[in-house]
């Protein structure tokens, strides 16, 4: 039987706890890299396309927030920057974008468990500049470039179809933050296509109702800041105004849904633009890459954490509990992850290599003790995630 070494567990408490906010520089990317996109799925931050020393590129990156490491996958079939990346049901969804010859309308599906790109149908409205979020299995875009792109589009997934909804109601807006958040679409900021007017406005989009109504508004105007959902709060992070956002800020903002206020989180330790925000499963958010004070391209990764233990798992990446424990099973080969009390029927596990690799691995739960077969894995570093029906409990193992 291999030895199984415990490198990390999810810190999980039982009781709701606040710790103080910090930043931690992380792990480079290989490159430093502008108007790529970003979006994440289980243990890894993906980051796709951009402009690289002055050429777009059509690369695919992976970052593990557990072993802060990068990897390299399966690029893109289009060379895309200033395009939208989102991840919905365990998959990611590039989405139109810029290249020499133009806006894009081209949409590509990367599954990360066999590491390939596959075509869908083609968004409406070729556009770049433009942000969107998933809500509930259907993707929603609005804003970008070159026209007056107030149109919003909603993909569904399900049936790979575009279909038209109700415009923004300000129309024209580039680089604004989009963010899904209480099964609604809020799209922040942005600015007019001649860089003359940003705005600090909070459009939300309900599905339900297709409508769109005005948030808070935002205590400064900005653009191309990363934006990302977590714990009821919508992060935007960065940004600037004026010509490619210089000067840009290291300013972070949220609103707080709880409140329905905005409020100042801590500032980033650089200046950026064009920097993707992104919550990960370990409770953390990655602010990546982007442009420095003079616009250049960085390869900066940042690690933001609020400090908040989430008091509920419900559709949470990581649940609040005591700590996941890994040890040697000797009567398999395999290990025992022991859950909290608190744990519902154990759904699925799932076992991820550095390299992306996802496996579904056979399980036998009894109670809370859930015994895990690792049969057939080479040798090396492993994240497990294990689901239940409400929660996601994540681990990091090595097997040697």
């Amino acid at each position: 039987m291999k030895k199984i070494l415990l490198l990390l567990s999810a810190a999980l408490l039982s009781r709701p706890a606040m710790a103080a906010e910090s930043w931690t520089v992380k792990s480079p990317m290989p490159v430093a890299v502008t108007g790529a996109a970003a979006a994440c799925i289980d243990s890894y931050v993906y980051v796709a396309g951009g402009v690289v020393a002055g050429s777009g590129v059509n690369t695919l990156y992976a970052y593990n927030v557990y072993t802060d490491t990068w990897s390299t996958r399966a690029p893109m079939a289009t060379i895309r920057n200033d395009h939208f990346l989102v991840a919905s049901g365990g998959k990611l969804y590039a989405i139109g974008g810029y290249s020499t010859s133009g806006a894009l309308n081209v949409v590509e599906e990367y599954n990360p468990t066999t590491n390939t790109w596959t075509t869908k149908a083609p968004m409406p409205t070729a556009r770049s500049l433009f942000s969107g979020a998933a809500v509930n299995g259907k993707i929603y875009v609005t804003g970008g470039w070159p026209a007056s792109y107030a149109v919003l589009e909603e993909y569904d997934i399900a049936t790979n179809t575009w279909t038209t909804k109700a415009p923004l109601a300000l129309g024209k807006l580039q680089l604004g933050g989009g963010a899904a958040m209480g099964g609604k679409f809020y799209f922040l900021g942005g600015k007019n296509y001649a860089n003359t007017a940003f705005y600090d406005t909070c459009s939300i989009y309900n599905p339900t109702t297709n409508t769109w109504s005005y948030g808070p508004t935002m205590p400064v105007a900005r653009f191309a800041s990363g934006t990302t959902y977590q714990h009821g709060r919508i992060y935007h992070m960065g940004g600037g105004q004026g010509y490619f956002a210089v000067p840009n800020f290291n300013n972070n903002v949220y609103l707080d849904s709880a409140t329905n206020t905005w409020q100042t989180a801590l500032a980033c330790p650089a200046k950026r633009s064009y920097a993707m925000a992104v919550a990960a499963p370990n409770n953390k958010i990655y602010l990546i890459a982007g442009a420095d004070s003079a616009g250049n391209a960085v390869d900066w990764t940042h690690e933001y954490s609020s400090g908040i233990v989430p008091t509920t798992a419900v559709n949470e990446a990581v649940l609040p509990s005591v700590a996941v424990q890994l040890f040697p099973n000797p009567a398999h080969n395999g290990f025992v992850v022991s859950l909290p009390q608190s744990a519902a029927s154990v759904t699925a596990v799932s076992i991820i290599s550095l390299t992306g690799q996802q496996y579904t691995a056979a399980y036998r739960a009894h109670g809370t003790e859930v015994s895990v077969q690792t049969a057939g894995l080479a040798a090396g570093i492993y994240t497990v995630i294990v689901t239940d029906e409400k929660h996601r409990y994540v681990a990091t193992l090595q097997l040697q």
